[in-house]
């Protein structure tokens, strides 16, 4: 474990922000041992606002869960937030890294966090990040029960098909508490355990009352899942510590490799052929990653892909205008929209760096297309551009030595940790060998 420290230290020599902390036991030997390199920092600053949390084991001869943050950047592909090695899964173990997590990225919480339906996480997130709208995976949940539950179903045609349009499309709380229970009526299901155990668990995995909550293309821990998958492709289960961090620097590696290939299509290339033709999927077209506007075309032609008849007041059935709807079924959909309760509902913001974004974009792009009509104008605006690039790296010259004193102050016991006596944690036959005396 020292060496890994001390690879830590080499580490913080090329990333003044590299951030890590550990914790020892009364023997000095590694309990648990969280870090976060300086690029993780910065992308939690700008897409923070949704974390996905999940442990794994097999990862090091030492059998200590790892427990990776992931955050899921602009182009929606899964990001490296951070992650920690932990003795084991107590509450104790999980509030001392939700901890470490918190104090890294500037003490600010995510808004919102998806995790399994671990108990002792359960108590440690609400502790350390009591504003932090918490959500379990849906298919943790409903996987306790779907053995059983599967057998029941088959024996009552239409239910499963029922039940799953009223858990994934109910549009907010109240739509799905009444379309549940005529479900239950209509097929008397009432006696069923499995159905009432997933009822009375509805507030803590049902889309509809996260409708107000940011969770990108989010219903399950798969983000988490699908990492951890990566690196046990890569990683012996019998490594050190040291190298499974080496290990997971090249893997961080491989991971801004392909933002920046995301990022260089995004900005070069324009899809040749814009769905809809109508003037707002032009704008998004050019606002959007390419990822995420492909994501909205696919979303864009299923809901045009209905007809919509009024029954009453402001309710609407939705009926597919070619029998079927990819990703949806056949079944004709009813909706309400009432503009009296949507006006008072409170709207997402979008974030001030955004809209900064945009409105700088539009200005630059005016005069760029002002500019280049004649080589005059076009040195001038270059000329004028030299001193803006100026300023602003004079300006981030100047917050980025603000960071680092703030950075050297918080690093002060971690170079402290690097000179004291530290164990390695426990292998598992030591543990065992422990238990038997004891």
């Amino acid at each position: 474990m020292a060496e890994t420290l001390s690879y830590f230290e080499e580490l913080k020599k090329n990333d003044p922000n590299f951030y890590y902390k550990i914790d020892l036991d009364a023997n000095d030997r590694v309990r648990n041992l969280f870090w976060a390199d300086g690029a993780a920092r910065v992308a939690y600053k700008e897409f923070g606002d949704c974390v996905t949390f999940d442990t794994t084991y097999m990862t090091n001869r030492y059998e200590m869960p790892f427990a990776p943050f992931i955050g899921i950047n602009n182009h929606g592909m899964s990001i490296q937030m951070g992650c920690g090695f932990m003795r084991d899964e107590t509450i104790e173990s999980f509030t001392w890294l939700f901890n470490k997590f918190l104090d890294a990225m500037g003490n600010v919480a995510p808004t919102t966090i998806i995790t399994d339906q671990d108990q002792a996480m359960g108590v440690a997130i609400a502790a350390v990040f009591p504003n932090t709208v918490h959500r379990n995976c849906k298919w943790h949940i409903v996987s306790k029960v779907q053995g059983p539950l599967g057998t029941y179903l088959t024996k009552k045609p239409g239910l499963s098909s029922e039940l799953n349009d009223c858990m994934d499309y109910g549009m907010n709380e109240a739509k799905y508490e009444a379309r549940w229970s005529p479900i239950i009526e209509r097929y008397t299901a009432h006696e069923n355990k499995h159905l009432q155990f997933l009822y009375e668990l509805r507030r803590l995995y049902i889309p509809a009352y996260y409708m107000k909550s940011f969770f990108p293309f989010l219903q399950r821990t798969a983000r988490s899942e699908g990492f951890n998958a990566v690196l046990k492709r890569y990683i012996n289960p019998q490594i050190s510590i040291l190298n499974f961090v080496q290990k997971y620097v090249k893997i961080q590696e491989k991971i801004m490799s392909a933002e920046d290939e995301n990022e260089f299509i995004s900005s070069e290339k324009v899809p040749s052929e814009l769905f809809s033709g109508y003037p707002f999927e032009e704008q998004v077209c050019k606002f959007y990653t390419r990822s995420i506007y492909y994501k909205f075309q696919r979303e864009l032609k299923q809901s045009t892909s209905y007809k919509i008849t009024n029954v009453s007041g402001y309710t609407y059935t939705l009926t597919p205008t070619k029998g079927f709807v990819f990703g949806y079924d056949e079944a004709q959909k009813e909706a309400e929209n009432d503009p009296e309760n949507e006006s008072t509902q409170p709207k997402q913001q979008q974030s001030l760096k955004t809209i900064r974004y945009a409105d700088l974009c539009n200005e630059f792009g005016k005069i760029a297309k002002e500019a280049s009509t004649n080589e005059k104008t076009t040195e001038i605006v270059r000329k004028h551009f030299i001193e803006i690039k100026t300023d602003v790296a004079a300006s981030k010259t100047k917050n980025s030595k603000k960071q680092k004193i703030v950075a050297s102050q918080d690093n002060t016991d971690q170079n402290q940790s690097s000179s004291m006596h530290v164990n390695d944690p426990l292998l598992l036959n030591q543990k065992e060998d422990k238990c038997r005396q004891e």
